[in-house]
């Protein structure tokens, strides 16, 4: 209750308000009162010429380290500074410029000056506005919006004025409230006129649905009419040329989309032809404009990358999304788990993943996140039964991206990954989290500049044993009851935490795998107090020593030998040539 907390400012603020009453010819009517929630208001009126504003000062719950607001309280829209019909004035003291010095008797000052001086002795005046409102703001009450992105803006310009083309164009709809929904058109494609190739926005995820509209191209789109209905658009389109487009809207079963651009500026409205005479829905266009990168110079290189990512689990999900927005242009996923409501409490995936495969569901996500990554996925699982040969071809691809990433947890999985990266020369990366959000781990294997997988995870057991610090709680398995025990579980931060580290190694590692800013390949990453933690975030690196990814020692040429006879022998031979066939 600022006005007990503050009471001597409490009583300045009366003591201003009567002193300007009494000196302010313009003010008259001023009431205190106690609002709702102990808030106190203050009603009065300014005078202007003939004209008389109710208006009511109010003090926020935080006064004075916020701002009052003085609203209409009859008469409906006073100004053009104000929010709405009935609303609050925007003023010269906002929440942008507020300072504590500021008192409730400013703000009527300020009320009485926008009054006056927007309504000058002839005509209307213009107050400046100070107010730089935000996209957000401006469309907030849009229902119906057309994305122009930058992309396209570019191929409009080269269109020439009278061009009429058809466009594939997509809408998404989203439940913003109960009784509120919001719709969002983007243009997906172009058939470009004459020979051109038709374009596609690969930036724009492939849509579920799209309608086929037109694009026109008009010399000055201010003189472009207001269409009132599907007649007047028509009308229009036959009056400016554009046949073809108007033929569009003349079937009385199907709806369509219209673009109207000039150089600068765009008009959107889907048409309704029924009932006559038809219906046009006029959108709010929102420009997209070319931003610069945002992402660092070092990751122009990962268009060109590959990852194949074992486990679509909590962590595998996260770190593959991470990945495809940093701009990976391949990735490959494997897992065939389910999702499950259970899962929503740390999987990145949501309630339209629920029952069907995680990998499928992580792709399609991906696919909505960046457009442009090249993501496949299979249903297979390692570390379950499977047909030998379908194993035998997963790690035929696997050996062939540039990077291979195991999020299982599942040592069987590992060993599988492990030699799959050795034998084909490939770094691998993993990573696990600790049972009890206690914290986890990362780790890498580069050929020749750490120990293989298997020999690294062996180096890593030694170390931890060597710790000297032993917690039972540590499991692989982070959610898992055991021994009638009960789960120790890692919430979704714990594993976006670890999730987040591993992604860095992993783009560090896909950047340039001999140049790396990371001096250790192992890291325990604490987040708790426990186990060989001594505080939440004390990370602790761990030393391998480097150990040969092929032993050449290993290797009997005599029985290598023998080896390639007896395939040799296995070979068909082929059968001699004719003579004719030896001539050709």
């Amino acid at each position: 209750m600022w006005f007990l907390e503050r009471a001597p400012r409490f009583l300045k603020e009366r003591a201003d308000i009567s002193e300007l009453e009494q000196r302010a010819d313009w003010l008259r009517n001023v009431a205190w009162r106690v609002a709702e929630g102990l808030r106190f208001e203050v009603d009065f009126e300014v005078l202007h010429g003939d004209d008389v504003f109710k208006l009511t000062l109010t003090y926020p719950e935080l006064f004075p380290k916020a701002p009052p607001s003085v609203l209409v309280r009859e008469g409906g829209r006073v100004s053009s500074h104000q929010w709405g019909s009935g609303g609050e004035l925007c003023l010269e003291y906002r929440p942008d410029n507020w300072e504590e010095h500021i008192t409730g008797a400013m703000m009527i000052e300020s009320a009485h000056r926008l009054i006056a001086d927007e309504r000058p002795d002839v005509g209307i005046g213009v107050v400046p506005s100070a107010h730089n409102m935000s996209l957000g703001q401006k469309v907030r009450g849009d229902t119906y919006r057309f994305l122009m992105r930058a992309t396209l803006r570019e191929q409009l310009s080269t269109l020439p004025s009278g061009a009429a083309i058809r466009a594939h164009i997509s809408e998404r709809r989203v439940r913003e409230s109960k009784d509120r929904n919001s719709y969002v058109a983007v243009v997906n494609g172009l058939s470009m006129p004459g020979d051109e190739e038709p374009w596609f926005d690969l930036g724009v995820p492939f849509p579920d649905w799209s309608h086929f509209g037109w694009v026109v191209i008009v010399d000055d789109i201010t003189a472009v009419p207001a269409f009132p209905d599907g007649v007047a658009l028509k009308a229009w389109l036959d009056g400016a040329g554009f046949s073809a487009a108007s033929e569009a809207f003349a079937s009385d079963k199907a709806f369509a989309a219209l673009l109207i651009a000039d150089k600068t500026s765009a008009r959107f409205a889907w048409v309704y032809p029924t009932p006559a005479p038809g219906v046009v829905i006029s959108y709010t266009v929102i420009d997209e404009e070319r931003a610069q990168s945002r992402h660092p110079a070092s990751h122009a290189a990962l268009k060109e990358k590959s990852v194949g990512i074992i486990g679509s689990g909590s962590l595998g999900t996260k770190i593959a999304i991470s990945l495809a927005r940093a701009g990976v242009g391949r990735i490959h996923l494997v897992d065939d788990d389910i999702m499950m409501p259970g899962n929503l409490v740390r999987n990145d995936l949501d309630w339209q993943a629920v029952g069907h495969h995680k990998s499928a569901a992580l792709r399609r996500r991906i696919k909505e996140i960046a457009p442009e990554c090249h993501v496949t996925a299979q249903q297979v699982g390692l570390g379950t039964q499977e047909a030998s040969g379908t194993i035998s071809a997963l790690l035929d691809r696997l050996g062939k991206f540039d990077l291979i990433i195991d999020a299982t947890a599942s040592a069987v999985a590992f060993n599988y990954c492990a030699g799959t990266a050795q034998a084909n020369a490939k770094p691998m990366l993993w990573a696990e989290v600790f049972a009890g959000g206690i914290g986890g781990y990362i780790a890498r294997a580069r050929p020749d500049l750490e120990p293989p997988p298997a020999a690294a995870r062996r180096q890593i057991l030694a170390w931890c044993e060597a710790q000297g610090v032993v917690w039972t709680g540590v499991a692989r398995d982070y959610g898992i009851a055991e021994n009638d025990q009960p789960a120790l579980i890692a919430d979704d931060a714990d594993v976006s935490v670890i999730a987040a580290h591993a992604t860095r190694l992993a783009l560090d590692t896909l950047a340039d795998p001999a140049d790396s800013r990371f001096p250790f390949p192992v890291y325990m990453i604490g987040l708790a107090e426990k186990w060989l933690f001594s505080q939440p975030f004390d990370t602790r690196p761990v030393t391998l020593v480097v150990e040969p990814w092929t032993n050449a020692a290993e290797i009997d040429v005599e029985a290598m030998k023998e080896a390639v006879k007896v395939v040799s022998s296995l070979i068909p031979k082929n059968e001699e040539p004719d003579a004719t066939e030896t001539a050709a």
